[in-house]
Order: C-alpha cells, then sequence, then structure tokens
C-alpha cells in the first residue's frame, strides 16, 4: 500500500498552504485551495526572492557548511580510529581484503541558509576507503550486540552512490566521469568504485521522492518558477515579471497579509528543527526544505502519524488575542475611510478629526463583546462557578468546532490532558467535551500552550523545585505518580516503580508505563489533585466515584445558592478554603481581631492590640454584569 503523507501550514493570517505526497511519488503544494504545483517551484521561488536574484545558483556554490561530527576515538589509546557515524558493512566486519575498495559512508547535518534547492532537499553523505589499519582495528574491537544489528542493516560500496548527486565533477586521470549535481547511475558507481585514485566522494542523497518531485518540476530558476505560481493563480491575466513577483511579496512578505505569528515561528522551529530568527514571520524556502525532510520517516513508516487531538498540536487562544483580532479589521476599516476622506475631501481645510474616524474601532470591540459567538455573562450563583468560569476553555467560536459536527475523538479525553484538562468536568448533551475545565494547578504560557507542575527528580531523590512544562516537554520524560513514597531525605523507596512516559519509553518497547528503576525517573506529579478541576477536586472520595456521577456533581456544586448562614461542610477535602479565597469573591482580613460592626456595605474589624479599626466595604446589590 502506498503512503500519502500531508503536511499544512497554518499561519495566524493569510493563505493556508498544504504541501502533499502523491501516488506518483511527486510532492507537490497547494495555496488556499489553488491548482497544485511541484513544491521545488515554491522552494526556488522563497529561495530566490529572499536572496533578491533573478535565479538560483548552481550547482552548490561557495556556501557548502559542511558540519563534521566528532571523531571515533580508540577507548584504550585515544587515536582517531574513524570518522563518527561511519557505517561498518557485514564484509568489514568479516575483515575481507577487498573491502579496501569500497566505501565508508558519514551522515552530515542537512544545511539552513542554503545555497541551492537540491541541497535543501538532500543528505549530504561523505564516502571514503577505509585503510588496512583502520580495518584490522574494527575488526578487534569489541561492538555492542545491538549496535552490530542496526549497523549490518546498512548497505555500502556502489550500490551507496547509484542516484545519488556529486557536489563536484568527478574527475578519473583527467576526464570527467560525472558532472556536478548529476545523478550517478549504476556503471557510473561501479567505474567510481573500481577507481583507486578516488579516495573520497561528497554527494546529496536526495532520494526517489525527491528526483520524481523535480523532474515533475519543468521550470530552471527563480523568475521561471515564480511566473509559473502567477499562471496558476491568476489564470486569465497577463504574466509579467513585476506582476508576478507582486502576488508573491503579497502572498508570503507583507506582513498585514501574511504572518505566522510568534507562536507559529516558535512551533515551526521546534517541529522541524530549523533556528530561523524568531523575527522572521513570513514562511522561508528553509521551512519548506525541512517540511519535505519531516516527511521522509513517515514515508518510510519509520514515524507514526502525527495526533490531531494531542495538545502538542492545539493551543488556547485568549480573549486577548481574540479581541487583538477583531481589532485589526477595525483599523484597516478605519484606515480605508481615512484614505476614502483624504482623496475626496477638501484639502485645504482638512484636520486629523476630519479624517479619522474611531467609529470602526469602538463598533469592533462592541461587537466582539456582544455579539461574539464565545461572549457570555460570567457564572456567579456561587464562589466556584465565578472561578470555574475563569477557568473554562472552548472549542467552540470562530474558526472552532461546530458541537453538531464534532466527532467523538475531539470530545474524547487524550493522555496529553493529564494534569492539564479535566477528564471530569465538562456540560452534559451536545457540548459534552467541546467545553472543558483547566485543571486545579495547570497554566497558560505566553505562547498559548497549557502547562502542569512536576518536581525534580535527581538520582531517585525528589527535589522541591517545581518546573512547569508543555505537552511537547514532558513527551518523553518519566514522570512517578504523587503518591509515589519517600523517605525523610526525600528518595524514593521502592527501586523499580511504575512510571508515566506520555510518548512512549523507547527502552520498553514503547510502553506509556514501564516499570523502571527509581534512578532513571525524571520527574514527580505535585499533587493527586493535579488531574482533575477545581471543582472535581471538592468531591470527598472522588476515587471511588463512576465517572459519570463525579460529573453530575462537579456541575451541580456550580449550581448550589450560597446560604445565608453558610457553614463549613462535614465532610471535606481540604481544598473549599482555596477555592474560596481564589475565586475573589470572599474578603480575608489582614490582621486578626473583633468584628466590631456588620452591615450591607462593610464590615468593621479592631485588630488586636490596636485601638484603630479596618473597613472592609462589600459590594451590595453591585451589578458586575452590565451590558
Amino acid at each position: 500500500m502506498h503512503m500519502l503523507v500531508k503536511a499544512r501550514f497554518i499561519p495566524l493570517e493569510g493563505p493556508w498552504i498544504e504541501v502533499e505526497h502523491d501516488t506518483n511519488n511527486v510532492i507537490s503544494t497547494q495555496i488556499s485551495q489553488s491548482k497544485k504545483f511541484p513544491v521545488t517551484q515554491l522552494i526556488k521561488a522563497l529561495h530566490g526572492f529572499e536572496k533578491g536574484r533573478s535565479r538560483v545558483e548552481g550547482p552548490v556554490g561557495e556556501a557548502r557548511h559542511r558540519k563534521l561530527a566528532e571523531p571515533l576515538l580508540d577507548p584504550d589509546t585515544g587515536e582517531v580510529l574513524l570518522e563518527k557515524g561511519t557505517i561498518l558493512t557485514d564484509r568489514v566486519l568479516a575483515g575481507l581484503s577487498e573491502e579496501q575498495r569500497g566505501f565508508t559512508a558519514k551522515v552530515e547535518a542537512p544545511l539552513s541558509n542554503n545555497d541551492d534547492m537540491v541541497w535543501a532537499l538532500a543528505d549530504t553523505f561523505t564516502y571514503r576507503r577505509l585503510t588496512e589499519r583502520e580495518i584490522e582495528r574494527l575488526n578487534n574491537e569489541k561492538t555492542d550486540e545491538e549496535a552490530k544489528q542496526a549497523i549490518r542493516k546498512k548497505e555500502l560500496l556502489a550500490g551507496n552512490i547509484v542516484s545519488t548527486r556529486p557536489l563536484d565533477d568527478v574527475v578519473v586521470g583527467g576526464k570527467v566521469l560525472v558532472k556536478a549535481m548529476e545523478i550517478i547511475t549504476e556503471g557510473q558507481a561501479e567505474a567510481i568504485e573500481a577507481e583507486a585514485e578516488i579516495q573520497a566522494l561528497e554527494v546529496l542523497n536526495t532520494g526517489p521522492s525527491i528526483e520524481s518531485t523535480l523532474a515533475a518540476d519543468k521550470t530552471n530558476n527563480t523568475k521561471e518558477a515564480i511566473l509559473d505560481i502567477f499562471k496558476r493563480m491568476r489564470p486569465g491575466e497577463a504574466a509579467a515579471e513585476d506582476a508576478a513577483q507582486g502576488l508573491l511579496y503579497n502572498y508570503f512578505f507583507d506582513r498585514r497579509r501574511y504572518d505566522l505569528g510568534r507562536v507559529g515561528r516558535k512551533f515551526m522551529n521546534s517541529r522541524l528543527g530549523l533556528s530561523v530568527d524568531p523575527d522572521i514571520r513570513n514562511l522561508t524556502s528553509d521551512d519548506l526544505a525541512a517540511a519535505v525532510r519531516a516527511m521522509r520517516p513517515y514515508l518510510d513508516r519509520e514515524a507514526e502519524h502525527d495526533d490531531i487531538d494531542d495538545l502538542r498540536n492545539k493551543r488556547v487562544r485568549s480573549v486577548g488575542e481574540l479581541l487583538a483580532s477583531q481589532l485589526r479589521l477595525g483599523f484597516v476599516r478605519m484606515e480605508k475611510v481615512a484614505r476614502e476622506r483624504m482623496t475626496s475631501g477638501d484639502q485645504e481645510n482638512l484636520m486629523p478629526s476630519i479624517v479619522l474616524s474611531v467609529k470602526p474601532i469602538s463598533a469592533s470591540i462592541k461587537s466582539f463583546f456582544s455579539g461574539n459567538q464565545l461572549s457570555t455573562f460570567m457564572d456567579q450563583t456561587n464562589p466556584l462557578s465565578e472561578l470555574t468560569n475563569k477557568r473554562r476553555l472552548s472549542s467552540l467560536g470562530p474558526g472552532g468546532l461546530q458541537k453538531n459536527s464534532a466527532k467523538l475523538e475531539v470530545r474524547d479525553v487524550h493522555r496529553s490532558h493529564y494534569g492539564r484538562i479535566c477528564p471530569i468536568e465538562t456540560p452534559e448533551g451536545p457540548n459534552i467535551g467541546l467545553i472543558s475545565q483547566l485543571t486545579t494547578y495547570a497554566e497558560v504560557d505566553e505562547f498559548g500552550f497549557i502547562r502542569t507542575p512536576y518536581r525534580k527528580v535527581v538520582e531517585g531523590r525528589v527535589t522541591d523545585e517545581v518546573v512547569f512544562l508543555t505537552a511537547q516537554e514532558d513527551f518523553f520524560l518519566r514522570i512517578a505518580p504523587a503518591d509515589t513514597k519517600l523517605d525523610d531525605t526525600g528518595h524514593i523507596v521502592e527501586e523499580k516503580i511504575v512510571v508515566r512516559c506520555p510518548g512512549g519509553d523507547k527502552k520498553f518497547g514503547g510502553a506509556s508505563y514501564p516499570t523502571v528503576a527509581r534512578e532513571t525517573v525524571d520527574l514527580m506529579d505535585v499533587s493527586p489533585v493535579q488531574i482533575v478541576s477545581v471543582a472535581t477536586s471538592l468531591i470527598p472520595f472522588l476515587e471511588n466515584d463512576d465517572a459519570n456521577r463525579a460529573l453530575m456533581g462537579a456541575n451541580m456544586q456550580r449550581q448550589a445558592v450560597p446560604c445565608i448562614r453558610s457553614d463549613a461542610p462535614i465532610v471535606g477535602t481540604g481544598h473549599e478554603i482555596r477555592a474560596a479565597t481564589d475565586s475573589g469573591a470572599s474578603i480575608l482580613a489582614a490582621k486578626a481581631g473583633i468584628v466590631t460592626g456588620v452591615t450591607a456595605t462593610e464590615i468593621r474589624v479592631q485588630p488586636d492590640g490596636s485601638n484603630d479599626e479596618d473597613v472592609y466595604p462589600l459590594l451590595h446589590m453591585f451589578p458586575s454584569n452590565k451590558s
């Protein structure tokens, strides 16, 4: 079965871009549901536009920053044995003398700031011959059995350089055998292997999908690529170079029309392994090239498909961010009105008050708070309902899901929700799973990703250092439960404990809950109520409840009307006082003392050892939800 892989770039503002691998082994791209074209065209166009030149210079130029890895040292003498990453074959391990005619391979790091479109999409390999001394050392050296098995899966010799592209001309006896950047055929590979004078060879390994894409790409340089994209995006218009460059600028380089945002650039850098400056918020050729490289493990079935419901791929858009987006539309309207008035009005008597109108701004703010789908009155039935209302998350609203069409997978509890989104508290009915709650200790970081706290564990000892981590950051870490037994010094008592590893522990076959030695534990939960919301944490003996009954209990607590004479519960969990005080509804006395007077508008307290009185004003008959 043929594997189809798709990548999608979703900016804060601007068109969506899809990069897709099809059944013909061609990687194509699509801008805002337009016609598809090979991804190499868009890479050429963006790359040439970034560099401010008319064509992509080749084959590779002078910018070949070959990033060498550390050498492999002899454990006894410290002498350089081989370059790190050298791949060994069965014949090397067997010590056959004819192996001297072969090549060894070393994978280089892919480039950023590439000087060539093919280079950007390829991996760099350095092939060189082994010396007799190296072969002898390798045969005598005892290697780990696991490493041997991994090594033997690789193949070398002529088969390695077939279908690759040499970085420089391959010259034998003054005659060019293969030109730079041309594909090496089987016959040429055998001829290169037989030539003793070729001691090393640097090649680009593009892979079959890149070669198919290059074959489908009929453009030769940036100018042709930009013109071809213009023809596809504007089929009825004459393709002039200036118009084509203007279209590309408007699509990807005008900050007002295309903006990845701070979040988009950060997420793209971490996901694709890039180090692009955070201030560069437009799409670059490096981004596209890295996306194509990132598709390889999926095509080779070496990576599992991405989970769209994982919190690593989701973020919270706060009220401020949504309002800023609405304000942006107001400013655009204001600019349009100002331009019209400046061109049509009396030029001599123009005043700023005449040209500028703040009505579009005030109208956009008013429409946001009065007509937005997520705009609602604050729930103030009791202090708990107020606190819960402020910590609510919704998947509905503009750009979100529809409750009539949302599938079960979106509503379900996910493993990444642990410590971030409550698995219990959610409305019953059509909104179930679409409206949820932050957990007791969860917080939202500056980029909108939900973080949960953990205590650091060092060499089996739980420290007092608390770190807040996102779902991306704790994915491969080993996390012990909060009720793990500790001794007086903070060391874990049990030698082996069951831990949680969200991404699956590779040493235990990808197990999510492996049993590991205490010295290998990375983190520990801060509290047993870390996984549930504030309302759920107020239910005594929650662990013995059925999930449906706990859900009803959490929801009904928010509907309880406060008594005139409030009293402490007979059975509590200890979280009641924090819920009451943190909600802001309860007033706490700054100093201990005697209450001397209580009215509907204030409470008077005389602190111990003082003749003065502290006055605490009350909000009596005060509507907080004024419309």
